[in-house]
């Protein structure tokens, strides 16, 4: 194990406190005798095959490589989505998508009708703890269910504007290990369920030291240094005696594809480098050591799997099957059938793909069906449909049967709001995926035909990240030139043209895409945003209402109503939109601060507007938008000292805006305070002067 820094070991003391204080109360005496404990590794966009462990030479993983030989590894485990979200939710719920209803990362929320393993877990009496390394599994998409403590939020988050989005495995590691600590101080005889998650290997690839240096390509360093924080926990649970009594379960949500099949990442298709994922289940007492299946296996079966090492007979029927009969048994190969979908393409108005595997044989529906002969171990390399028409229509049947027979599920969105935007554009994600339905739609644009047009797009997407604004614009003009009829395509060219006050073009490419995909909630909320920022007001009202109209939830169409009533004096009008924005968001910031204002200057109520205030300065202390709308309440009623207190505080932290120092001169002035007011009036000369 690598030597750890300096700062880890402060960041590691600071936040004793706020552990320990949050697991208080959790732990009692009550014993659950002979029950072992769970770990579950979820590690991000991983690769079966760039593992020591599956045969590759160019990495050292030798942590998950030592659990591997101490328990079972599947070479032919499958997962069923190439994205985050609705991966752990059929690891956690032991249903496909179709089953659970998430079939993307962005809109969806895991529903509460789901019955999740740590549900089924906390139910016997386990305490049970989540520690997530990215925003795309925040709690607001539902993997919360069952969690006494669910850590989301980061200490030392990676940045993407001015947003966290992830966190490195040193400190989920870390904070994990913490966690085991306070466990074993309140000698609590519980088992618990742990479910550790590392983002590390999702793009963008970029490793810290040593590991930097030491390989070659980065994606495999990633790996590398999220191998050694996985064996720092390993370590752990030694030295505490937990591990020889604790089920370890290794797998990967998705691959990637590394450019293969012209894809640079994940998300568009579901062949082998992007589905086919490592799984290791560790439980020597009641598995064999050291054995490797070449069984077909899916992702959805880890939780029954999971449930039959316990001896705990769950009601929820499962798509998943327990694993354990299959090793004992040792059937015969590829029996199995298992499947995949990918979701994203139907966000770009592509089709989705759906896929199935068994036998030799895998099936992909899409415009142009693929139908592939494979061994186990091998890509899908030549599609031999027209070679094998009946052996196609035989598993395409399968493939309808499964999703036909199965009950779909209700799905359940989450509220749009900036903030997620700009979080899931900065971790490579777009918001406004496929929608629900099981309907295979072979009438939209295949992916294979799509994907060089994809790698433009992710270009194109780079170059706003970079605020290359002009290029982005004439490159997605340049894509649209192919695909002229992309709403997906259409809205992004229109927001930055939005950001370039080109107002006409923007309107045209939305009301293009309008004319495409009228249901979609985001396309009349671009198309408000253009009339808003064009001083067209009551053609933005009427796009925004009809945004909620589709989606009773969207927080920023009503955020956006709540901002044009209030600057045109309409405060009752106000004051619904924003009491709206606080039902979907309650604790936004920019929320309250808006209700305390519409308090204060619509109804004259100075006390509630401040108390508003208040409340968001609460969640963000250190916010001088905040602290100057106080300040500057406290100065309407005559209250001098809280309004220099909390105005010089929002000074403090933005020394150059004008705005703070103006407010400061009117109170300086009102309490005669001259020298104080040449000091502002010195510092406005100079920022005039620059």
């Amino acid at each position: 194990m690598k030597k750890r820094s300096i700062f880890w070991a402060a960041l590691f003391f600071l936040s004793l406190g706020v552990i320990v204080y949050t697991f208080t109360g959790l732990f009692s005496s009550h014993r659950l005798k002979d029950s072992p404990n769970v770990l579950i590794i979820t590690m991000d966009t991983t690769r079966a095959d760039h593992l020591g462990c599956y045969g590759y030479d160019k990495i050292q993983t030798p942590h998950i490589d030592a659990a591997a030989k101490e328990g079972v590894l599947f070479e032919e485990a499958f997962s069923v989505q190439p994205v985050t979200l609705p991966s752990h939710c059929s690891i956690f719920t032991g249903k496909y998508p179709f089953s659970h209803g998430v079939r993307d990362n962005n809109i969806y929320r895991l529903a509460e009708e789901n019955l999740t393993l740590a549900e089924i877990l906390k139910e016997r009496d386990y305490v049970t703890a989540a520690f997530i390394s990215s925003y795309i599994l925040d709690r607001q998409f539902g993997l919360t269910q069952g969690f006494h403590f669910y850590n989301d939020r980061f200490l030392k988050p990676k940045q993407k504007g001015r947003l966290p989005i992830d966190r490195r495995a040193a400190e989920v590691s870390i904070l994990a290990c913490k966690w085991l600590d306070t466990f074993k101080e309140k000698k609590d005889e519980r088992p618990f369920f742990l479910w550790l998650h590392y983002y590390d290997p999702h793009a963008d690839y970029d490793p810290p030291s040593p590991y930097k240096e030491a390989y070659p390509n980065p994606y495999d360093g990633e790996i590398a240094y999220m191998d050694d924080w996985i064996g720092y926990v390993f370590d752990d649970l030694k030295l505490k005696d937990l591990w020889d009594n604790t089920i370890v379960v290794l797998v990967a949500d998705h691959g990637e594809s590394l450019g293969e099949y012209g894809e640079q990442t994940h998300g568009i298709f579901i062949y082998r480098p992007t589905t086919n994922v490592p799984l290791i289940i560790k439980y020597p007492e009641k598995l064999p050591q050291g054995v490797r299946s070449k069984e077909r296996v899916s992702t959805i079966d880890i939780m029954p799997t999971v449930l039959d090492l316990l001896g705990i007979k769950a009601e929820e029927k499962f798509d998943g099957q327990s694993l354990i009969s299959l090793i004992k048994d040792k059937r015969g190969i590829n029996e199995r059938a298992v499947y995949s979908e990918a979701f994203i393409p139907k966000g770009f108005n592509w089709s989705e793909l759906k896929g199935i595997r068994k036998g030799k044989w895998c099936f992909i529906e899409a415009p142009r069906p693929e139908l592939y002969q494979i061994e186990p171990g091998e890509k899908e390399l030549e599609s031999l449909i027209g070679k094998y028409p009946q052996q196609a229509e035989e598993i395409k049947s399968l493939l309808y049967a499964m999703l036909t027979e199965t009950q779909q599920a209700k799905t359940e969105q989450v509220a749009v709001n900036e903030e997620m935007i700009e979080r899931l554009k900065g971790l490579g994600y777009f918001v406004g995926g496929g929608q629900g339905g099981e309907e295979i739609t072979t009438s939209q644009q295949d992916p294979k035909d799509m994907i060089k047009l994809f790698a433009l797009y992710q270009r194109a997407n780079g170059l706003v990240e970079n605020e290359s604004y002009g290029q982005a614009v004439a490159l997605f003009e340049k894509i649209m030139e192919q695909d002229p009829d992309n709403p997906r395509f259409l809205m992004e060219s229109a927001d930055i043209n939005i950001n370039l006050n080109k107002f006409k073009e923007a309107e045209k490419h939305l009301k293009h895409a309008v004319s495409i995909k009228g249901k979609d909630p985001r396309c009349h909320y671009l198309l408000g945003l253009c009339y808003e920022n064009w001083d067209k007001t009551d053609m933005a009202i009427k796009e925004y209402k009809e945004a909620i109209a589709l989606n009773h939830n969207h927080f920023l169409a009503y955020f956006h109503l709540g901002l044009i009533y209030t600057n045109t004096g309409q405060w009752e009008k106000a004051e619904h939109a924003f009491l709206e924005t606080r039902r979907i968001k309650p604790d936004d910031v920019s929320t309250l601060n808006n209700l305390g204002y519409i308090a204060i200057k619509g109804k004259n109520d100075f006390q509630t507007g401040i108390d508003l205030i208040k409340q968001a300065l609460k969640i963000t202390p250190q916010n001088q938008t905040l602290l100057s709308s106080l300040g500057w309440a406290y100065y309407n009623v005559k209250d001098y000292k809280n309004a220099v207190t909390y105005l010089e505080a929002a000074l403090a932290l933005e020394p150059d805006n004008r705005m703070f120092i103006q407010q400061l001169k009117a109170i300086y002035k009102a309490l005669g305070d001259k020298e104080r007011l040449k000091q502002l009036e010195k510092r406005e000369k100079f920022l005039e002067a620059v």
